[in-house]
């Protein structure tokens, strides 16, 4: 029963074009694998279904859950790491994510494990230009991998400029608002979250 639901779930992550998907609520995670706990995710891929717990539901894993694979995070380690961490050692490009369920702290944890090729998300194109971008409504773009997860966070806008010296491009950095002032370049919005990239570029 829940291999089925799991089946179907992968089946309409290939019709939206997604490469995984992170289920986060503990309803849904109860409906796609019998886990009656909470405190744990679901990733979801043609590759891999793996449940990223902690130490508590170890035995509980185990019985409800038998033949999935699981992820049993550090005491100190926050939930949404261990499974950006996850998301990071799939190496996909185009996570989907349940709505209402992502702040703007965890699509920032998350965009750090997913890499694109030079081109690919803003900081792709930023690395490609060497030129600042801004994109208003990340959700509608088409060159943004991280669309559904902006959507889900309530991005308005993003921006993006290189980090140069005298060999060229070194790095991107790379800052959201949730704010529609912000969106439309206006004062008043939130301040924007900052993060750099340093190596390859993040979506």
């Amino acid at each position: 029963m829940f291999a089925a639901r799991r089946d179907r779930l992968l089946a309409q992550l290939r019709s939206e074009g997604l490469d995984a998907v992170l289920i986060t609520h503990p309803i849904n995670v109860t409906y796609l694998t019998g886990f009656t706990g909470d405190s744990t995710y679901l990733l979801v891929s043609p590759a891999k279904t793996l449940i990223v717990s902690d130490g508590r539901f170890t035995t509980q894993l185990e019985e409800e859950c038998p033949g999935l694979e699981t992820s049993i995070r550090p005491p100190v380690q926050p939930l949404i790491e261990a499974a950006a961490a996850a998301v990071g050692q799939l190496g996909v490009a185009s996570v989907g994510f349940e709505s209402n369920q992502l702040t703007v702290a965890e699509f920032e944890s998350l965009s750090e494990r997913i890499a694109l090729a030079p081109g690919e998300g803003l900081p792709g194109r930023v690395l490609v230009s060497g030129e600042p971008i801004w994109v208003v409504d990340p959700p509608s773009d088409a060159n943004f991998p991280r669309r559904d997860a902006a959507l889900r966070s309530g991005l308005k806008a993003a921006f993006g400029f290189p980090l140069l010296s005298y060999r060229g491009v070194v790095g991107v950095r790379e800052a959201v608002a949730t704010g529609r002032a912000a969106a439309r370049g206006g004062g008043g919005g939130p301040r924007p979250r900052r993060r750099s990239s340093p190596g390859a570029p993040r979506p």
